[in-house]
């Protein structure tokens, strides 16, 4: 034995032996368990299974009752295939429970007597039915059986000398007997057929024909009855009490299966239990002494190295002592070599991590610098293309037409009306107000790329530049028939710069009245406190939705994608008063909000600090 545990290949061996072992032995117990537990299974399927082809028969015999009784051809073939179902189903009902009466599971879920019996029962149930078959074939429907005879009979009796009212009425009485089974219309019946045979004694044949037509019709109403005339009744209402005993005698012995064998299922699973919990108590005793033996030399070495790796092998001073002959021995003369490369190879490395840390530093500072670049250079592309979209289309148009019209006036201005001539003047001086207007835009934006617009705070009369711009917008409210009013007190001062200002108002004055229908309202609220003031302007226009809300909102969207939408009279923009506007706010340290909904209007809320004197001290 001493010879078996001198290395760790000999110690696993024989682990994974005895491991081996009971591991089949529990595979051999669990296979044994689950055979008898599925056996159990499939009797009680095997029960849940006759119940099903008990349930489908019924079927087939109500579906025989509703359906194929009041069928033709059934009496023409006395087959149908519900008949045909029928009777296979009941076949195999009572093969499949003879068989499983016969088999070792139900003598262990002691229910073979039980099905013995059943299986008698079904057969009397079948013998019942078939019986009652025949009765309803007996019977006839139309044309076939005592029912034809009897239609027979009374065709005849319309070719005679008999009231046809009088037969009419005998007939609708067996009508009605034969729809509502009720024996109130065959009292009628009888009664009337013992009258007409009084009534017509003297003719032979009419006697004869209502003789055999009234003992057909009786025949008739005793085959009814002992078939039933309701389903509850003769021979329908015994098949169905059967049939409630038989369904409730098979759930009967479903349960009793069912708990007999949760009964033997419980038993096995105590056993199995057991014997689960002896044999993990055994693999916890070999498992805790053979890892022992095989993982005590090898974490005395873990924990040695673990050492020499906590330290980051800095404690590299002397080999690891050597505790064992086996491989866990032969391991450590091999870790002992490897550590003296390893230390070697980590002077190294040290100094290229130290040259690699300096680098990577660089490298970031010089990509942070190339987005930035990036960025800057996106955003100028951008606006250099809008400027000159504006200078060769916005500029440049107006121009355009405005040259036409004088040439056109030069060479003979008898060809205009005097009031063609006052429109064209009117559309030239708003040309003009319009190209000045983007001018003074252009220039605007253009110093301020070149950061030459000077911020020069100071005290600003708010009433004065809101009445300045107004006279400047006159024309185009007139134009448009919009009404304007302005709502402010007169005391109000700003500290701000002036040209910042001007242009700020200006441009959401021009915008409002822009996108406003003819015939709308311009209004300018202004309300402040002590330190703040807010400028309103609202309009009834065409509003914003709030994708463009955001876009305007956001000063990096307006330089890479300026907003510009023509006005209600087709008004053009250069999409570059925005971004001026909140360049300009920025600087004076206010703050611009729009707030607008589509068809409703916009509103331009602008706040601005006011004048006071401590703040120009400061």
């Amino acid at each position: 034995m001493s010879f078996v545990f001198t290395s760790l290949r000999s110690k696993i061996l024989v682990s994974y032996l005895a491991f081996v072992t009971l591991l089949f032995l529990i595979i051999w117990l669990s296979f044994s368990f689950y055979q008898k537990r599925e056996q159990m299974a499939l009797t009680i399927n095997e029960l849940n299974a006759l119940r099903s082809l008990f349930l489908q028969a019924t079927r087939q015999e109500k579906h025989f009752y509703a359906y194929d009784l009041t069928d033709t051809a059934f009496y023409g073939s006395e087959q149908c295939s519900s008949l045909t179902e029928y009777n296979q189903l009941v076949t195999s009902l009572t093969n499949r429970t003879a068989s499983l009466t016969q088999s070792e599971d139900a003598d262990r879920l002691a229910i073979n007597t039980s099905l013995a019996v059943l299986n008698h029962l079904w057969n009397d149930y079948a013998k019942l039915f078939n019986a009652t078959v025949n009765l309803c074939l007996k019977r006839g429907f139309k044309d076939y059986g005592q029912e034809g005879k009897m239609r027979d009979y009374a065709h005849a009796l319309e070719w005679t000398s008999i009231n046809k009212v009088q037969l009419l009425t005998l007939r609708r009485y067996e009508k009605d007997y034969i729809i509502r089974k009720d024996t109130l219309y065959a009292f009628h019946f009888f009664c009337l057929l013992q009258s007409l045979q009084s009534q017509y004694s003297r003719d032979a044949q009419v006697v004869g024909l209502l003789k055999y037509y009234g003992e057909s019709f009786r025949n008739l109403t005793q085959i009814d009855a002992e078939l039933g005339l309701t389903p509850l009744l003769g021979r329908r209402g015994k098949i169905l009490m059967m049939t409630q005993q038989l369904e409730k005698d098979l759930d009967t012995l479903i349960i009793k299966a069912e708990l007999e064998a949760k009964r033997i299922r419980h038993e096995l699973t105590i056993s199995f239990l057991f014997i689960m919990g002896g044999a993990f108590v055994l693999c916890i005793i070999l498992s805790f002494l053979f890892s022992y033996s095989i993982t005590r030399p090898v974490n005395l070495l873990t924990q040695q190295v673990d050492q020499i790796a906590a330290s980051r092998f800095e404690s590299i001073s002397s080999p690891l002592p050597v505790r064992s002959k086996d491989e866990v021995g032969t391991l450590t003369d091999h870790i002992n070599q490897m550590l003296s490369q390893i230390q070697l190879h980590l002077e190294e490395v040290q100094a290229s991590s130290e040259l690699l840390t300096q680098q990577n530093g660089e490298l970031h500072q010089y990509n942070q610098r190339l987005t930035v670049s990036e960025l800057q250079l996106r955003q100028l592309n951008a606006v250099k293309d809008r400027f000159f979209a504006i200078i060769s289309h916005d500029l440049r148009g107006p121009l355009v037409s405005l040259q036409n019209f004088m040439q056109l006036y030069e060479e003979d201005y008898t060809l205009f009306s005097a009031e063609e001539l006052q429109l064209m003047k009117r559309r030239s001086i708003t040309s003009i107000n319009q190209m000045i207007n983007l001018l003074d835009n252009l220039l605007s934006w253009a110093l301020m790329q070149i950061d030459h617009i000077r911020y020069v705070p100071g005290k600003v009369d708010l009433l004065e530049v809101l009445n300045k711009n107004h006279e400047l917008v006159m024309q185009s409210l007139e134009v448009k028939k919009i009404r304007f009013r302005l709502v402010t007190e007169d005391s109000i001062k700003l500290w701000a710069d002036y040209n910042m200002v001007d242009f700020i108002l200006r441009n959401l004055l021009s915008n409002a009245i822009k996108f406003t229908h003819p015939e709308g309202e311009v209004i300018i609220k202004v309300m402040a406190d002590e330190t703040t003031a807010d400028i309103t302007i609202c309009d009834t226009g065409i509003g914003m939705d709030d994708h463009m809300l955001a876009k305007i909102m956001s000063s990096q969207d307006l330089y890479v994608d300026p907003v510009s939408t023509l006005g209600t009279l087709k008004e053009k923009g250069t999409g570059l008063g925005l971004i001026i506007c909140q360049d300009f706010v920025r600087r004076n340290g206010g703050v611009l909000t729009f707030d607008s909904e589509p068809g409703k209007g916009t509103t331009a809320t602008l706040k601005l600090n006011r004048y006071v004197k401590k703040r120009v001290s400061e």
